[in-house]
């Protein structure tokens, strides 16, 4: 394509978007993809958070009373053997009343009453995917020598069924919004062919090919989306880094995603984003409305 022609298009394609895309519907664009975005980075921080706390699911296996060192020996490696198993370590429940009473804090007192130790002995149990917590605690339970295990029943399954309901729920709202934007661009990309209707008649008349007649449009499409795209992720920079400041303060225990490559490449992602869906929308509209 040769310098000229490619200026012309550039040229052709900004005189239609100031043409036919008014304030609002380029406020509605960029408020869709500030929406998009914050959906993203939603997404990824409750990604992140699961992640954190899968990493920290693990199964505590309760011992008998009465276990023989010789016994205690044999069933952790049998543990260790168990499929899914990444790490076993004993506790002994001196060292499990002396956990208690650093998690207790100031309220250690509440132990000190007692004659004995009430704990039993324990075994804490890595696994190397979180997500089959329950099917290994049931094995390991049936174990001879367990007591019980503990993995936090109820809160493991809700926190997996949780993230899988927030990844479905928020791919439908994207499916709506991007197709918001489609057909609001579509629509600007519309009302530019319908304003130039006369001319691309005359441009056809005297030769002029199909292509040279598409692409300004297309590239109004791809034009309206990138711009919509790049302004929201200026607004979505500001408050993204306002809410880490504010849950930094306020929640500092809560590990939200602040590595500034994720967003950039959450803005990267929007930019590609907003050329995919104006192609696609001018792509349609042309389609339906561009005789040529």
């Amino acid at each position: 394509m040769r310098p000229s022609t490619l200026r012309y298009y550039i040229g052709e394609s900004l005189a239609g978007i100031r043409r036919s895309t008014s304030l609002m519907s380029l406020g509605t664009i960029i408020a869709s993809f500030l929406v998009l975005g914050m959906l993203g980075l939603v997404f990824i921080n409750i990604y992140h958070i699961s992640q954190f706390i899968e990493s920290r699911v693990e199964i505590r296996a309760f011992l008998k009373d009465g276990l023989s060192a010789s016994d205690i020996r044999g069933l952790q490696s049998r543990l260790s053997a168990v499929p899914g198993v990444k790490r076993v370590s004993f506790i002994s429940r001196d060292e499990g009343l002396k956990r208690l009473k650093a998690q207790l804090q100031d309220k250690r007192f509440l132990l000190d009453v007692m004659e004995e130790n009430p704990l039993p002995d324990a075994f804490d149990i890595e696994l190397k995917d979180p997500r089959n917590v329950k099917s290994i605690a049931a094995t390991i339970s049936r174990m001879p020598g367990v007591d019980e295990v503990n993995y936090g029943q109820g809160f493991a399954e809700t926190l997996f069924t949780t993230t899988r309901f927030i990844l479905i729920v928020s791919m439908g709202l994207f499916a709506i919004i991007a197709s918001l934007v489609v057909f609001i661009i579509g629509n600007a990309v519309r009302l530019s062919i319908f304003a130039r209707r006369r001319e691309i008649e005359i441009m056809k008349l005297v030769g002029a090919t199909d292509w040279f007649v598409r692409w300004p449009f297309l590239l109004e499409g791809i034009m309206i989306g990138v711009a919509g795209a790049g302004l929201s992720c200026a607004v979505l920079v500001v408050l993204y880094q306002t809410c880490l400041d504010y849950v930094g303060s306020g929640m500092p225990f809560l590990p939200l995603v602040s590595d500034p490559f994720v967003i950039a490449a959450t803005c990267l992602a929007l930019l590609f984003a907003g050329a995919v869906m104006g192609a696609t929308a001018s792509w349609v509209f042309m389609k339906r409305h561009l005789r040529v």
